[in-house]
């Protein structure tokens, strides 16, 4: 038999390698390099390989502009060390064993990879990332073995098979949640720290339902990381508070809620974003104002510890200094220390009260702040607002309160992802009785950059919208202001916020403003139809314009979960169109 050179073609060989070979070939069509390098590229090209034991074998490149590679036989293997590079070119391997075998790399910007087999596997350290690209593994044994990343901004992983099955702890899923099924009972104004016994998510292993089921605790994967806490709860009629804490203490970016209600009371609270470390942990505390409640179990009493990116951009700054209000005059919040600004948002020497976005790059953002107020007489409005450049806005986050006790109040506001160019600004309002406000880990206001290309929709009133007393009620939008994605039918479904697809995670964050009236405004929502673990709610009881501000948890979905608003009103009254009146879906990677 003649030795193969480099490049040969026989009806049963390829040959692709440093050295010669010979070999007896009987109907196999096979590819043995005998040194590393060997590289396959194709313009446009196309490269067909087909046999009963077709293999490709040791450090092949393969890289297409917009090629196609095909592989088919009843043994199809890479079996070593390769790179898959796609532009707009198209990967496929097909046979009884098919399988990709030791730290494989597969990148896409729109190419497709597909590995289909009775026994297909991909196996030992891959790396899977597209920008457009699809993956697809099918086979009666489907496997993804051994430290895998997959990562998608628009690119779609399906994995298919009798025993299909990912191996290892998959990178993407850095938060936990979980909530409490009983009702903590007598409650008193000393507070109750809030144990939540069955966990919806946690694969860093924060949270344990064993014991301080409480906590949740950092772990050493994300030390030195940024996170967000945040939580909810619903108690029976009564003066209420919850707050958080990061080991067993306030913290400067801690998050605390007061409401009223004549109805049943919902709070929620959520963090400004801090730098972890290893065995911190986060709790949440319910608090009685003046006597003893019980706090409810099930949905709507839940906690969650969140790790940002680890590209987070953003800036938290807080107030360490006192600053006077004037009697029912809308002021901007001052802010003259910060906990950190990584790009620029802020300054502690001239306008204080700003968050602004830098020059370029920066297109999308979230605010999001809390205050404390001076010691408030009872039944005293106060009003928790938002500016941008000066002006209202929409999606701009509004709350209000007005409680049945003398003291401090505490307003936790947040909003959905906002649309910026460089050198818009943003400030926190404050509205209420002439006071003080004190210097305080309670009062900061946050700002963090979102990707540029998030999948996200922001729905809104623009006309006012009718509640009938005491009815629960989905609300009709009549705007759309953003939709990235595709979540909005406002022809045909207009309560809805639908999930796309190629969206795992989702947040929602909501804001309704009514008329002034008397009693109880809430503002809740739905799953299909349903309420759910970690769902966002909130309700207060005011004498002027009432506003409410509400956010749920990460939450894992599929494409066709559908979300919507409700809005109950003891009395019948209007929902304000404007800016105010809104709700937000987002996409949540890590």
């Amino acid at each position: 038999m003649p030795a193969l050179k480099f490049g040969s073609v026989t009806p049963s060989a390829l040959h692709f390698g440093g050295a010669p070979v010979s070999k007896v070939y009987l109907g196999a069509t096979e590819i043995w390099p005998l040194a590393a390098g060997a590289t396959l590229t194709a313009d446009a090209g196309t490269f067909t390989l087909t046999g009963v034991n077709a293999a490709f074998l040791r450090a092949l490149r393969m890289v297409a502009d917009p090629g196609a590679f095909t592989l088919t036989g009843n043994a199809v293997t890479f079996p070593g060390a390769y790179a898959f590079n796609a532009e707009t070119g198209t990967f496929t391997l097909t046979g009884n064993a098919a399988g990709l075998l030791r730290a494989l790399r597969m990148e896409a910007a729109s190419g497709a990879f597909s590995l289909t087999g009775n026994a297909a596997g991909l196996s030992k350290t891959f790396t899977v990332l597209a920008e457009g690209g699809a993956f697809t593994l099918t086979g009666v044994d489907a496997a993804f073995k051994r430290a895998l990343v997959m990562q998608a901004a628009t690119g779609s992983f399906t994995l298919t098979g009798n025993a299909a099955t990912l191996t290892y702890t998959p990178v993407g899923s850095n938060y936990a949640l979980a909530y409490r099924t009983t009702d903590l009972t007598s409650v008193g104004t000393g507070g109750s720290v809030v144990g939540l016994d069955t966990e919806v998510a946690d694969i860093p292993g924060f949270h344990s339902t064993a014991s301080d089921t409480e906590r949740f605790t950092v772990t050493s994967t994300f030390n030195t990381r940024y996170g967000r806490f945040s939580g909810s709860s619903r108690s029976a009629t009564e003066d209420t508070e919850v707050y958080c804490r990061k080991n067993g203490s306030t913290f400067n970016g801690v998050a605390r809620q007061v409401g009223r209600s004549a109805g049943t009371q919902n709070l929620r609270v959520a963090s400004g974003i801090i730098a972890l470390a290893t065995s911190d942990y986060f709790d949440m505390v319910a608090r009685d104002l003046s006597g003893t409640v019980t706090f409810s179990g099930g949905d709507f009493t839940w906690g969650q510890l969140e790790v940002l990116p680890s590209d987070f951009n953003g800036c938290l700054a807080y107030k360490a200094a006192t600053q006077s209000l004037s009697a029912s005059t809308t002021t901007a919040l001052e802010f003259d220390s910060e906990v950190y600004d990584l790009d620029g948002f802020h300054s502690t020497a001239s306008n204080t009260s700003r968050q602004t976005v830098p020059a370029s790059g920066v297109s999308l953002i979230r605010i999001s702040g809390c205050i404390e107020t001076a010691s408030i007489t009872a039944g005293n409005q106060f009003v928790l607002g938002a500016l941008k450049g000066g002006a209202s806005f929409n999606g701009a986050p509004n709350l209000d309160v007005e409680i049945g006790v003398t003291g401090a109040d505490y307003l936790n506001c947040m909003s959905g992802p906002l649309e910026v160019s460089g050198s818009d600004y943003f400030e926190l309002t404050a509205f209420g009785p002439a006071q003080t406000l004190p210097a305080s880990p309670y009062s900061w206001f946050q700002v963090e950059e979102l990707p540029s290309d998030l999948k996200w929709a922001r729905a809104r009133l623009a006309s006012n919208f009718s509640l009938s007393a005491a009815t629960t009620t989905n609300i009709q939008w009549d705007t759309e202001d953003a939709d990235v994605g595709g979540w909005i039918d406002l022809g045909t479904n207009n309560t809805r916020l639908t999930v796309p697809s190629g969206v795992t995670k989702i947040r929602i964050v909501a804001n309704l403003q009514a008329a002034s009236s008397t009693n109880q405004l809430v503002v809740s929502m739905t799953k299909n139809g349903a309420s759910f673990p970690g769902m966002g709610s909130f309700d207060n009881e005011t004498a002027g314009v009432d506003s409410v501000n509400a956010w749920s948890a990460i939450l894992d979905v599929t494409p066709g979960d559908y979300f919507e608003i409700t809005a109950f009103s003891t009395n019948a009254r209007s929902l304000t169109g404007g800016t105010t009146t809104w709700a937000t879906i987002e996409e949540v990677r890590f």
